[in-house]
């Protein structure tokens, strides 16, 4: 399912005063163009590397290590096909030179008696050689010419049409000798020295083409059922061996389908060596058995060989099938018809979450940071200030990608130029996301580590109502959030007063949540506490308010101290804007101490998060210029709460699917919360594109949820 499918229209009936929501709302983006900043740079993150079509490598390397075979790998990612014994003794021609305007071989002998060569001119006699010799090998107009150097003395062998290569020890030595021999072909001489570009089987021709007759391609022939197969370098020998088997019955459909299809006139060849003009699969040759697990590699070539004349392929309808293969998806395969149009039966979009292991290094790409030039470029338009990302394949990949100007003017463009022109490794985009692991306690440690203020505030752990107003505090002074756990101070909050040798304390709670024992505590560590306390969590929240001395006129935030979901939404805000945040009992229970404070500061605005059965009308008429801000439900109230922040969105939010202890803390630092039941509010959507590249989640936040704020 597509990301848009999620979305949900969930403001309708939600009230707020002005033009605030209107900033964010997507239906009308012109409307809003002077008060929308333009960023000076996009951050893009995502997972994944390749085309997409086909078995994902690490994706079989993951199955193989959950106990999979590589028969049941290969079914797994072509859908609907077989793994059956064909005969593949057939030669491949693999090109390894293309369009070169010479090169260079000579051989090296592997044992006794090797070294032997042989060189033949179409049309001429054959010449024999020795390790001792150094060919080069020119192209001439739709002709090559060979030189032979021995001892400083280079002799012109002639001209001809083509010219073709045997050595010692393969199949078909024409008299060049039995001991084993590679061949070291290159394009220099100084290359000769270096590793690679060595060749242990088959033979060596080179020629020109129609298109290119004045450059060299340089083929190189061998049997497809070990010799070929032998130098293909798709993945580490290291890997598990199902994985690597897997590898093998992909590599040896591809080349099947391949000579089915005829020999293609540009490069002479059946494939090329992975380099160009097809890519199609990387050819190593002896370097691939002479490497690290080389030996592994062969084993696993062997295990897929029934018979002396026959090798295991994958076959649909009967046919080899041409096993498009790449490196890493995003959780899922792409089907052939969305990225080259056709449509392949075995090639359709396939569940691949291995891909998203931790231990695949393209399960999440270091973020990708554009410039606003570069991103506008790619749009085509004067500046980008939204991107709409959420247009997505079945596969989690990017469809479509729209992006705003700040004049209101839009433009589209497929996923894959999206891609391509901002260089970004695959269309599997999105933004990235952090989870705070482990209990309450140790992710407010875990936050606090990030500041080296010898300050803190303290709130208990058992109160999401206190955390919500520490968190203001917190925040507004730039001092770590640890808690307490009933009348005591936990290890992790003890361990991180002690590394930050803190020299002073603040308590936040009323006595019974905070009692005298923590401030002794506290004490014990070389710390001086102070207290902010009250009678209750609405006085509690008006002394704070008080004690940090906001400016006259402030806008205020007040949510109940009975629903935890509206007060950590409200918290993150104030949090976030640098206003002061407010509780009160809940429903008609007055709040005299909130309204005295707002009183004296005569707030500019009161902004009330919840509906009227949380605060009552009665009690927001007592606030100064109250304004409600509730949804249909709290994804909707999240929507208002961080429309009212204005359209200066920081790099990271929050998302949660119930407004927890932790979920208050991640927002401690600033970050505005986003609370979500189900789906997505449009007006939270557009917020995101507004340049948010982190998703902060707490644990145990659905999976579902994530991946649609990720997304957006």
């Amino acid at each position: 399912m597509t990301v848009s499918r999620g979305f949900r229209h969930a403001l309708v009936g939600a009230a707020l005063a002005g033009a605030v929501v209107a900033a964010l709302l997507p239906a009308a983006p012109a409307a809003s163009a002077a008060t929308v900043a333009v960023p000076s740079s996009f951050s893009f993150s995502g997972a994944g590397w390749g085309h997409g079509v086909g078995m994902s490598q690490y994706g079989a390397r993951g199955m193989a290590l959950d106990g999979y075979t590589g028969e049941q790998i290969v079914q797994h990612y072509y859908k609907g096909t077989t793994v059956t014994p064909v005969a593949d003794t057939m030669d491949i021609r693999v090109n390894v030179l293309h369009h070169r305007a010479s090169a260079v071989f000579r051989t090296e002998s592997l044992g006794t008696g090797g070294g032997g060569i042989r060189v033949q001119l179409s049309g001429q006699a054959p010449v024999y050689g020795d390790a001792a010799d150094v060919w080069t090998v020119k192209a001439t107009s739709k002709a090559v010419t060979i030189t032979r150097t021995r001892n400083g003395v280079s002799t012109t062998l002639g001209t001809a049409q083509f010219a073709s290569v045997h050595w010692a020890g393969t199949r078909s030595t024409l008299g060049a000798g039995t001991g084993p021999t590679v061949l070291d072909l290159t394009t220099s001489v100084a290359g000769l020295a270096s590793s690679g570009h060595r060749y242990r089987y088959g033979y060596v021709d080179f020629g020109t083409t129609a298109a290119s007759p004045t450059t060299l391609e340089a083929v190189n022939s061998v049997r497809l059922h070990d010799e070929y197969l032998y130098g293909i370098g798709e993945v580490s020998s290291s890997w598990p061996r199902e994985s690597l088997r897997a590898q093998v019955l992909a590599s040896r459909s591809y080349a099947l389908a391949t000579i089915a299809a005829g020999q293609r006139s540009a490069c002479r060849c059946h494939v090329d060596g992975g380099k160009g003009p097809y890519y199609d699969q990387t050819f190593l040759g002896f370097l691939k058995e002479t490497s690290a697990g080389g030996s592994l590699w062969r084993a696993a070539v062997a295990s897929t060989l029934s018979s002396a004349t026959t090798g295991e392929a994958i076959l649909y309808a009967g046919k080899a099938i041409k096993a498009f293969y790449f490196a890493a998806s995003g959780g899922a395969t792409r089907a052939s018809s969305d990225v080259w149009g056709g449509v392949l039966p075995y090639a359709v979009s396939v569940d691949d979450h291995w891909s998203l292991d931790p231990s695949d290094p393209w399960s999440a790409w270091t973020p990708r940071v554009r410039t606003q030039a570069q991103v506008a470029a790619a749009f085509g338009l004067p500046n980008v200030v939204r991107i709409d990302l959420s247009s997505r394949q079945d596969s989690g990949a990017l469809r479509t990608a729209v992006a705003w100007s700040s004049s209101g003017a839009s433009a589209s463009i497929s996923g894959s130029s999206f891609a391509s022109r901002l260089s970004l490794p695959a269309l599997w985009v999105w933004r990235t996301s952090t989870t705070t692991l482990g209990g309450v306690v140790n992710a407010a440690a875990r936050a606090a580590a990030t500041s080296s203020s010898t300050s803190a505030v303290v709130a208990p752990a058992g109160s999401p109502s206190m955390i919500a107003v520490a968190t203001t505090l917190a925040a507004r002074k730039g001092w770590p959030l640890l808690l307490s756990s009933g009348g005591t101070l936990p290890a992790a909050t003890v361990n991180d007063l002690k590394k930050r040798k803190a020299a002073h304390v603040l308590l936040v709670g009323t006595a019974a949540e905070v009692p005298a024992s923590v401030a002794t505590a506290v004490s014990a560590l070389g710390a001086t506490p102070s207290r902010i306390t009250g009678a209750d969590d609405s006085e509690v929240s008006a002394n704070a308010a008080t004690w940090l001395k906001y400016a006259r006129t402030a806008l205020a935030m007040v949510a109940s101290a009975d629903d935890p979901v509206d007060a950590a939404i409200a918290s993150a805000a104030a949090a976030r804007s640098g206003r002061a945040f407010l509780l009160v009992p809940g429903g008609d229970t007055p709040a005299p101490a909130v309204a005295a404070y707002l009183a004296s500061i005569a707030s500019a605005r009161t902004l009330v998060v919840g509906p009227a059965t949380a605060v009552s009308d009665g009690v927001m008429a007592t606030f100064p210029r109250g304004t409600r801000l509730a949804g249909a439900d709290s994804g909707a109230t999240s929507a208002l709460v961080v429309a009212s922040l204005g359209t200066r969105v920081p790099p990271s939010v929050v998302v949660a699917s119930s407004a927890t202890a932790t979920a208050g803390l991640l927002a401690s630092r600033g970050v505005p919360l986003v609370v979500l039941r189900s789906g997505l509010p449009t007006s939270i959507a557009v917020y995101l594109q507004r340049g948010v590249s982190n998703i902060i989640t707490p644990s145990g936040t659905p999976a579902a949820l994530v991946w649609l704020a990720r997304r957006a």
